[in-house]
């Protein structure tokens, strides 16, 4: 860390996501350059992603135990000393900090020129926060966004490996269903479905889950950037990067770049991931049919202003209308 850089009052930044958006990778790679700080997640004390001493990817979890990304990856968490309740309390914690107070927390790591944090909030939650007064400083905000149904089938893939391995989770799948109980019927009617069976129930939710928290995009007078373009491009990176870090003299290296890009399977989820609209083709009508009714059009249209092109959600709507 270049001691010249170090400020009492460093660039603070936020970058707001909903999920399923390379947050994990976004935050390992900002902790790659030494001069910035960045927690991930909603955790108290905060998740610093690192390295371990084999150049590998994982979080530093301040006492909460070894680097997961999902509770529900590990069969037995206890055997591994993972306290569930534990980080729970930690998640509650932080959601009940001011902005303000979850970011100075970050100082037990030391001093850096820009401090901040990947995906702890929505643009959403962070808006409501910062017009209430919890966060007296300025903040640099930048909110990720990615194609809204490759994000529903990331999070389905997500939904049904975690309901697979907990009875409790699939449980919190059934009363997202009972909520919003006229699409589940339209949806019965419609393509005579079985609710109780195990992939619709996951599926039906995942959509209802992810179209609901869909509002961020709406929001103007915000910068949105693609997750695509972020996990891709070393110009939209280097944007991103040079957003958070302000007016400070952080360098953006050549080396530090190439670093970051030649990460391989850590940047998997733009290389892996099939065309949008090839995938969309590929389901089966009832799940075209529950994207196309659940995705607004006002929605669609604000992503198509971000270069996402989902014509084909309209086209499907209004042949199958």
């Amino acid at each position: 860390m270049d001691s010249n850089l170090i400020t009492k009052h460093p660039s603070w930044f936020l970058v707001t996501s909903l999920g399923r958006t390379a947050t994990y990778w976004l935050a390992w790679s900002l902790n790659r350059h030494p001069d910035i700080l960045c927690s991930h997640g909603d955790h108290f004390p905060p998740d610093i992603v690192g390295l371990n001493e084999n150049g590998e990817a994982e979080f530093q979890l301040s006492g909460s135990g070894s680097p997961i990304r999902s509770f529900y990856d590990i069969p037995d968490f206890q055997t591994l000393g993972l306290d569930l309740n534990k980080i729970r309390r930690g998640q509650t914690i932080f959601q009940q900090m001011t902005i303000g107070d979850a970011l100075d927390a970050h100082r037990m790591f030391g001093d850096f020129a820009a401090i901040g944090n990947v995906h702890g909030y929505t643009m959403g939650n962070f808006l409501n926060r910062f017009k209430s007064g919890q966060a007296k400083r300025s903040i640099r905000a930048v909110n990720l966004i990615r194609n809204p149904v490759g994000q529903i089938l990331s999070f389905y893939r997500r939904h049904t490996f975690d309901a697979e391995r907990s009875a409790e989770y699939k449980t919190s799948r059934f009363k997202i269903v009972e909520q919003n109980i006229e699409t589940a019927v339209a949806l019965q009617d419609r393509f005579d479905v079985d609710l109780k069976n195990h992939d619709t129930l996951i599926f039906l939710s995942t959509v209802i889950d992810v179209t609901q928290l869909q509002k961020d995009i709406l929001i103007k007078n915000v910068l949105h950037m693609p997750y695509e373009e972020v996990t891709r491009s070393q110009k939209a990176f280097s944007t991103l990067f040079r957003l958070i870090t302000g007016d400070t003299d952080v360098a953006l290296e050549r080396s530090y770049l190439e670093g970051v890009f030649a990460q391989g399977p850590m940047n998997y989820s733009s290389g892996r991931e099939p065309a949008v609209k090839d995938a969309f083709d590929a389901l089966a009508d009832w799940k075209k049919f529950v994207i196309t009714k659940l995705l607004s059009e006002d929605v669609v249209r604000r992503y198509s202003e971000y270069g996402y092109q989902l014509n084909f959600l309209f086209d499907h709507a209004e042949s199958h209308s």
